[in-house]
């Protein structure tokens, strides 16, 4: 069995998952409830990734002997999985500079925008109706607060 890209990626995101899994449990109960509610379900979702790269679930991958095919292939996946990459990076980086609200409504904006290549009003609303949710339902509901990112903290 050939480990290509998809199953590495697969794998160590599923490990990623668990480290902050396993870490977040260490953290005061309020602390904890953010990650747990993120990581669990994207878990979930990375084992049913697992499951049908190594084909247990859905289709199987169908074995090609044209070399050319393959390599066009995996220079697209990877291609995929660099942009991925990026949004992940720049989704942590924003979490971390300007906050966890404005990090809503801008990422959620341009993924849908440039990488979705949605309607600008798909790309308003989007952002807009999650804001609202998340701020009523955990703010206002639970009464937690959310990090306020360190450029706003300096200023």
């Amino acid at each position: 069995m050939r480990m290509d890209e998809g199953k590495i990626f697969a794998l160590l995101s599923a490990l990623v998952l668990v480290v902050v899994i396993i870490l977040s449990l260490s953290y005061v109960p309020k602390a904890r409830l953010v990650p747990l509610v993120v990581a669990l379900p994207t878990l979930t979702l990375t084992i049913g990734q697992i499951l049908k790269e190594f084909g247990v679930i859905g289709q199987k991958k169908k074995d090609s002997n044209d070399s050319k095919d393959v390599v066009e292939e995996s220079e697209t996946n990877l291609k995929g999985y660099w942009m991925i990459l990026f949004w992940i990076v720049l989704l942590i980086a924003m979490l971390f500079l300007i906050g966890f609200f404005p990090t809503i409504v801008l990422f959620m904006f341009f993924y849908l925008k440039l990488q979705g290549r949605e309607s600008w009003l798909v790309s308003f609303l989007m952002p807009g109706a999650t804001l609202i949710i998340v701020y009523l339902a955990f703010v206002f509901g639970l009464n937690i607060d959310f990090y306020g990112g360190l450029l706003f903290e300096l200023f």
